[in-house]
């Protein structure tokens, strides 16, 4: 299973997180407090790959910091401003990135 996500799912994190990330906005809009918190979980559960994706929102939706601080083990505290959010991703993204992951986020951005 894990060779299986290596060589192909992880290619796909982008693509789920943005569908995960829509139906969570569309939930805490609604008002639908606790399937936004699920929908919230599943994103963290799309472990490290999502951490990037993360970091491209966070300036519009500050709430995510505690799925940054969550993913990277404490490393980034759960009071941090998302400047702090910035500059520790400019820090430590070489130990979070899996590589060819910056290369394909890019490619998705245009």
């Amino acid at each position: 299973m894990y060779v299986k996500w290596w060589k192909e799912g992880r290619f796909k994190t982008g693509e789920c997180f943005a569908k995960l990330h829509a139906k969570w906005k569309t939930l805490k809009l609604e008002g639908k407090g606790k399937e936004a918190q699920e929908t919230y979980q599943n994103i963290v559960d799309l472990g490290i790959p999502v951490l990037p994706y993360l970091i491209d929102k966070v300036e519009q939706f500050p709430d995510l910091i505690p799925a940054i601080s969550n993913l990277s083990d404490g490393m980034l505290p759960l009071t941090a401003t998302v400047g702090d959010c910035k500059q520790w991703w400019e820090k430590n993204k070489e130990k979070f990135e899996l590589p060819t992951q910056s290369k394909k986020r890019s490619e998705e951005k245009k």
